[in-house]
Order: structure tokens, then sequence, then C-alpha cells
């Protein structure tokens, strides 16, 4: 029992030793290395409210020779929903699906069920107005 008391703390100490190595060599690795960084722009954006989505930029920088990765992400900002209408198809009720959905976030702002003559669907209707029709 006494020679297990003995080798827990050295094993203990031994663990320690073995994880500050680790980390100060990658550490080293990162530090040694030349970066040559490849950029990943964009933007992420997360429905907020039924009017309003939040969105923020971001660069992901990944070096080519190591594979260090840097996340930076900015500050959310806030912008009204851009409403673009889908042609969500025909349904076999006779029926013709429509989904208005923002381009941005993907926010479904209204979905329409109208009565259809299809299949074939002969003349999709639209729910925005025809400019050449006004």
């Amino acid at each position: 029992m006494k020679k297990l008391c003995h080798r827990v703390p050295v094993f203990l100490a031994f663990l320690l030793l073995l994880t500050i190595v680790a980390g100060v060599a990658a550490t080293a690795h990162a530090r040694a290395c030349a970066h040559t960084f490849e950029f990943e722009r964009g933007n992420e954006y997360l429905q907020y409210s039924s009017s309003q989505h939040k969105y923020r930029s971001y660069t992901i920088s990944t070096c080519t020779k190591c594979g260090y990765v840097e996340e930076v992400y900015g500050d959310w900002n806030y912008a009204n929903h851009n409403s673009v209408v889908h042609d969500g198809g025909h349904n076999p009720n006779g029926t013709h699906t429509y989904k208005t959905k923002c381009s941005a976030c993907d926010y479904i702002v209204r979905l329409q069920t109208i009565p259809c003559e299809g299949p074939p669907c002969i003349a999709p209707y639209s729910l925005e107005p025809i400019p050449e029709l006004q």
C-alpha cells in the first residue's frame, strides 16, 4: 500500500509534465511556421423576429502549411427581412403553395396556398404584381 501511495504523486507529476510539454510544443510549432493563409469571408444570419434578422461578418484564416485556424467574428447587426417569393409546387389536394422567404436568413415570412387546376399547373399564380399588366 505504501508503494502505491508513492507512485500516485509521481504519476500525476509525469502527467502534468507531459501536458505542459505538449502545449509548449504546439505553441512553438505555430510560432515557428511562416503562415501562408487562405481566407474564407462571409456573413452569418440568424432570424431575430418576424420582421428582422441579425447578421455578422466573419473571416476564417487557415494556414496552408500547418493547418492553424484563426476565426474573427464581427459584431451583430440587425436588418429587415428581404422578401422573395419561391414556388413551393403543386400539392396533391389541388392547391399550389408559395413561400415568401427572406433571401438572407431563410425565414418564411408568408406561406400561401391557393387553388390550382393542375397538375400540370397551367400557369402558376404569382403573388407579386406583374408590371406588364398594371
